[in-house]
Order: C-alpha cells, then structure tokens, then sequence
C-alpha cells in the first residue's frame, strides 16, 4: 500500500495547525485523513481514489475568497479542508499512484505466467520493488508473516508471498521482509546477480582459502534445497523475527502530561539519528535517517515497562503513535489512567524514579565499516517491536551484535577471495 510523501505530510500538518488555531474547515473525515497523512500511515488504494474524487469536487473552492494568502479570510474553510486532505502534493501523489494501478494491469502476470523462484517487479509509492516468490496461493489465503496482512489468492489471480531484496554495495540480497501480492499486480524480470563480471551464475557452495590457492566449489549444498512451499535464503540465517534476535538500546528521557480528560500522555524520542553510541566497548553504533520509516506503518509496536508484561498503549490500536522528524524516531503515548499498571507508575514517573525509556528492535538491513579500529554499524531499517519505560536501560543484545559483526567479518572475506579468484582467472587467461 502506499505511503505519503513528505509534502503531503507538512500540507496536512498545516491544515490541523489553522482548524485548532481559525475553528474552522473541514469534518472530522478530513481530519482523520490529516492524521493519516501526518503519522506516515499506509494508505489503501480505495483511500487514493476518495482523496482523487475529493480534490476534483472541490477544486472550485479555490475561486472563494480567503483561498490565498494576503485575501481577508485566509486561510478560508475550503483552504483548510484542502490541506487536510494533503493539498496539491496529494492530488498529484494521488493521481500518479492511480496512473500507476492503471498501467499495472497492462502488463499483469498470467494466473500460469509464474513459479516459486522466480524473480519479479511491482510497483509502490516508493518505486519499483524487486523480490523473489517463495510460495503461491491459487486456491486459499496466503497471511504473511509478522502481519496482520493477508492475500486471497483465486485460479484466476493466484497469490505469492515474496522474499523482497534490496541493493547493496555488491549486487542485490534478500532483506528479510516478506510481502503478499496477487499476480495482477507483478512482472516476471530476470535475477539481479551479486556480480555482473561474474560469467559463471551458479552457486558458490563453499570457499576454502590457504596461503597459496582459493577453491571455490560450485552447485547448492544439502542446507539449500528450495520447495514450493518454503524456500530459505542463506543470507537470512540469523536474522529471523523471535526473541532471541531483538536487540534493545536506550532512549532518552521522556516527557509526562496529564490531559483533562484524565489521560496521561507520554512523549519522547526513542532513537535520535546520527548519534554515535558504543555498544558494550566492541563496536560503535548509529541510526540512518529513515531506518523506521517502513515499520511506522508496518509494525504492531507495544508500549511496555521493562519490555515485558500487558501493553499500556499499542500502536494498532492508535495509543501509541510513532513519527519520524529530522531528529529521530517521536514517539507519543496516550495511558489510560484508569488502568491499574499505568496507576502504578505514573507517580514514579512524575517523581523522576522511572525517567528513561529503552526500544527493542531488530535490524533487517545494516553496514559495517572497519576503516577505524573500532568497527562503525550503521541501522539502515529496521522492524521495531516495543518502547518501553524501564528502571535501568542496558545496551542488551550485544551478543547478538556481536554474532552480526561476525557474520559480516566472514561475507567480507569470502568475497575478497572471490574476488582474488577472478582476478588469478584473468590473469591466466
């Protein structure tokens, strides 16, 4: 589903920014809308075609006195509305993403046009997207993992759950996301190999290095056979969504206030971009700009204490809501005080003895960088599970960082010899 773009996002702003200020503009469907569009939510294709209905009824409210800026009434009724609705940015999304859908069905795949394995395109807000299916529905319902999402596929437009792959320094890889499309929406592309000087596209099995050879052996090892029903990325190993992998960091402090309708909210910043951290003396650590922008509207997040017990808050539920900012990852919790557990600790917030906050989270695309001593990690995106309020934050995970740095240590000298092994090849021919 698509998501809205930055335009959009400050347009609607702008538009719940005048209502609360001039009282006026808009019902509470547009203002619904706004919110959407401010929280980055995804929004359905059934969403894009009301905003496109809306913007054509209403394109004669420019014509009203108050529309721009200098006119006495600005901004008038019709000029708020029609930011809350994201205003011109979200007219021409809306439109190119309904072009889009459209030219899609021109070039739709046959319900018999694709198999498990293949390789295939469709298109999002973001662009084109690039996977590879691992199963296929014709006849039943494909729920896809770690989602509330699911995809009804018929013999007429089969469904696929497919592995989606991002572009790295050297080729494309697995991302560790996994999405549902039905055929109609995917075109059959060719594989994007790791390597474009690479004549030879089989598998490389194993690598084995002495001071004076590399043996590369080719064709798949017993621990990669691909079946229709599950197919395992070695590129994934380690990297599966349970307990064991989350990793939990400390947030900064955070802000408490009590509503008059006995709400009390709670606001801060889970993670701020660009900050350097070392964790736990092995290595430094920071977050790019944009690593959640996907699990925003994606991830069912829990608000907890000590990342463990009831959810007070959650973001399925709109409690919990998460933005992101120039500084970092905003989030703002709405408790409920008539809730025994956030009874007990609203006092000792208040007081100070409970001030600091942790986040749990796992990332599904990272860089390591060893041109320092200490190896630099970079969070590029990640899936995010919980914020919680916690006595005492620990930089836990570390082992499982550590397993990460490994793992990159091992990829990067297996492809130096590979890359020594073409170089001998040339040499001798």
């Amino acid at each position: 589903m698509p998501r809205p773009n930055q335009a959009m996002r400050e347009e609607a702003a702008r538009g719940l920014a005048w209502r609360e200020e001039y009282g006026r503009g808009g019902t509470e469907v547009g203002v619904a809308r706004a919110r959407d569009i401010v929280n980055n939510r995804n929004l359905s294709i059934d969403t894009v075609k009301r905003m496109k209905s809306y913007f054509a009824r209403h394109e004669v409210d420019k014509e009203g006195q108050g529309w721009s800026p200098g006119e006495d009434g600005y901004p008038s009724a019709g000029r708020v509305a029609w930011a809350l609705w994201g205003g011109n940015p979200a007219r021409s999304w809306a439109n190119g993403i309904l072009k889009q859908e459209e030219n899609s069905m021109d070039t739709r795949a046959e319900a018999d046009a694709l198999v498990v394995g293949d390789y295939v395109t469709w298109d999002s807000s973001g662009g084109e997207v690039y996977g590879r299916i691992r199963r296929i529905e014709r006849d039943g319902t494909i729920n896809v993992p770690d989602t509330d999402f699911s995809v009804e596929g018929s013999a007429e437009d089969p469904a696929a759950l497919i592995m989606v792959y991002r572009e790295v320094e050297d080729g494309w890889r697995p991302s560790g996301t996994l999405v549902g499309h039905k055929f109609s929406t995917l075109s059959k592309v060719s594989a994007r190999y790791y390597d474009d000087e690479d004549e030879d596209k089989r598998h490389i099995k194993r690598i084995e290095e002495t001071d004076d050879e590399v043996i590369v052996v080719f064709g798949k090892s017993e621990e990669y056979q691909e079946t229709e029903t599950d197919i395992e990325d070695p590129a994934l190993a380690g990297f599966k969504k349970d307990d064991e992998e989350r990793e939990a960091r400390p947030a900064q402090r955070v802000e408490i206030r009590e509503a008059q309708d006995g709400t009390v909210s709670v606001e801060g910043y889970a993670a701020v971009f660009n900050e350097e951290t070392v964790i736990g003396g092995q290595w430094r650590e920071q977050i790019a700009p944009g690593a959640f922008t996907d699990a925003i509207g994606r991830d069912d997040v829990v608000f907890l204490i000590n990342h463990e017990g009831l959810p007070l808050a959650r973001s399925r539920s709109g409690t919990l809501q998460l933005s992101e900012d120039e500084r970092g990852l905003k989030v703002r919790a709405s408790l409920d005080m008539t809730d025994p557990d956030v009874r007990s600790i609203v006092p000792k917030m208040k007081r100070g003895d409970l001030d600091k906050m942790s986040f749990a989270f796992m990332p599904t695309r990272q860089k390591w960088d060893d041109d320092d001593e200490m190896p630099r990690r970079t969070i590029q995106e990640a899936a995010l599970y919980d914020v919680s309020i916690v006595t005492t934050p620990a930089y836990e995970g570390t082992a499982i960082g550590l397993r990460s740095l490994e793992r990159h240590r091992k990829e990067q000298k297996q492809s130096q010899a590979a890359r020594r092994l073409r170089m001998k090849a040339r040499l001798i021919k």
